[in-house]
């Protein structure tokens, strides 16, 4: 009657369903339960009723004849909540694409880069701010291997944060050496054809390239940069936006940007700072030698 009501937090991104009865049972004699969409959270001051408490009971010495009324039972619900983060734009790509140096590099969002692949475990979102006060959410996912649109274990868990993407860049690494095991378009084809077999709405989304470590020229970062945004191009028929970048040293971050805006944003306009002109100086120059006083030499014999 008086208890407090009992919260509990969750992040902005989170569906709420509940899992209903089917009456039907499995071969091992378990029931089966579907689950029911009921909310989602794309607030952070939003608030959701899951399950109403029960009526409170009265004492025995509310009543005259000494007896009193017990309560009733509050409702009981069986939950299942799932996290999409709420982003812009999704790096996916393979492992050690340098998908979070990117991230590093753009945002304030550090988070730790390892040699190893998986080394990023879970999703993290920074935020690049413009000067007309857009932002844009930058989401960095782990690592994608073929098939994972069917693995149920890892590959659909770090998929799932591409639903509220409108944007998709698949970042690959194109210092490859002369002789590559894998050809970079391939790796670009199965990443896309991954993210559409598990939402098709992917497939209706604009997306990008984004080649990493252009600073290995060693590794001809740049022949493999050139001949990816050529073989897209005669493959798609179509521009298909193709952006080198190192963030070691910070090549084509803004490019990058202004891409990924032009992308969300295609009929706003970027507002740029100019440098404000110097004033016009008017004034005549200052005489910059001595009257000549000398006789002119003669034309004539």
């Amino acid at each position: 009657k008086t208890a407090k009501d009992f919260c509990v937090q969750v992040p902005v991104g989170t569906i709420v369903r509940h899992r209903v009865n089917s009456g039907q049972f499995t071969s091992e004699g378990r029931r089966i339960w579907l689950p029911q969409f009921r909310y989602q959270f794309l607030r952070s001051d939003d608030t959701y009723v899951v399950a109403n408490g029960g009526i409170g009971g009265v004492g025995p010495q509310s009543f005259r004849k000494g007896d009193g009324r017990k309560g009733t039972p509050g409702e009981r619900v069986k939950l299942e909540l799932e996290l999409r983060l709420l982003n812009d734009c999704s790096f996916v790509g393979m492992p050690n694409a340098g998908k979070t140096s990117l991230l590093a590099a753009l945002s304030r969002a550090h988070t730790r880069i390892g040699p190893e692949e998986y080394s990023t475990t879970r999703p993290h979102v920074g935020v690049i701010s413009f000067r007309d006060r857009v932002e844009i959410r930058l989401c960095d996912l782990p690592g994608l291997k073929h098939g994972a649109h069917a693995d149920k274990d890892m590959g659909r868990r770090i998929l799932r944060h591409t639903y509220r993407s409108r944007v998709l860049a698949f970042v690959v690494d194109v210092a490859r050496g002369e002789r590559p095991e894998t050809d970079v378009l391939e790796e670009v084809e199965m990443l896309r054809k991954e993210a559409c077999s598990y939402d098709p709405l992917n497939h209706e989304k604009p997306w990008l390239v984004v080649g990493t470590k252009c600073d290995s020229l060693h590794r001809d970062a740049l022949f493999h940069l050139d001949s990816l945004y050529f073989r897209l191009r005669a493959r798609h028929g179509r521009e298909v936006p193709v952006v080198g970048t190192s963030a070691r040293f910070g090549l084509g971050l803004t490019r990058l940007v202004q891409t990924i805006r032009s992308l969300l944003y295609p009929d706003q306009l970027e507002q740029v700072h100019r440098v404000q002109a110097a004033m016009l100086d008017d004034r005549l120059p200052g005489v910059l030698h001595e009257r000549f006083t000398g006789e002119l030499p003669s034309l004539g014999p």
